[in-house]
């Protein structure tokens, strides 16, 4: 899952917050529907837009439209003995 689960949770208390950024979470992986589901739960549907996988320019593209990326996997690695 990569730990996506954790940026939608940590979206869902920023906007408890006031705070209403947006994420775009890229890939086609099995935890999608789940992704998705946990999405809605949480109320974060609005902020949070799904797409396919990107590769090359694709994904390029999609980056260099953000002013963040993120990837709760690595920071995880880094500073946390929690798997994902």
């Amino acid at each position: 899952m990569k730990c996506v689960d954790l940026i939608l949770k940590a979206l869902w208390i920023l906007k408890k917050d006031g705070l209403t950024p947006r994420l775009t979470v890229s890939g086609s992986g099995e935890m999608r529907e789940e992704l998705k589901r946990l999405t809605d739960s949480l109320g974060l549907a609005e902020q949070v837009s799904f797409e396919s996988e990107k590769t090359g320019l694709e994904l390029s593209q999609l980056l260099n439209a953000h002013l963040v990326f993120s990837s709760a996997f690595l920071l995880l690695m880094k500073y946390s003995s929690k798997t994902c």
